[in-house]
């Protein structure tokens, strides 16, 4: 925890020896920065495997890259541009965020298909 009160220094500017000033969500952000640097650190890339075990760090990333995105495009997008210069230079790039269909069951497909007569 106490990394993560560095990093958030570091990206803030923030003076960490009084409260004053520290944003919530800025500290959650920088924590999450944290561990996208250890994972680039361990692996030597920043794209997480869709069966990652840190689900939560997976889907923080996609944000992010979906912010970049809209950035890029001059729309609305919630990020810094510290937070910006920070996720480029862990190597992130911006994309499109794509909804993925949900995942049907094996008993749902084999009804569809048995149900589906060709003849």
């Amino acid at each position: 925890k106490q990394q993560s009160f560095y990093v958030f220094s570091y990206i803030t500017g923030n003076d960490l020896s009084s409260d004053e000033g520290i944003n919530q969500s800025s500290l959650l952000w920088s924590c999450y920065c944290e561990r996208l640097m250890l994972f680039e650190a361990r692996m030597g890339h920043t794209d997480i495997p869709i069966n990652y075990v840190d689900k939560p760090l997976f889907l923080w990333l996609r944000k992010q890259q979906h912010a970049m995105h809209l950035f890029s495009m001059n729309k609305p997008s919630g990020i810094s541009s510290i937070q910006l210069k920070l996720l480029l230079a862990l190597g992130v790039r911006g994309s499109e965020l794509k909804l993925m269909p949900p995942r049907l069951s094996s008993r749902v497909l084999s009804a569809s298909v048995s149900q589906t007569n060709i003849f």
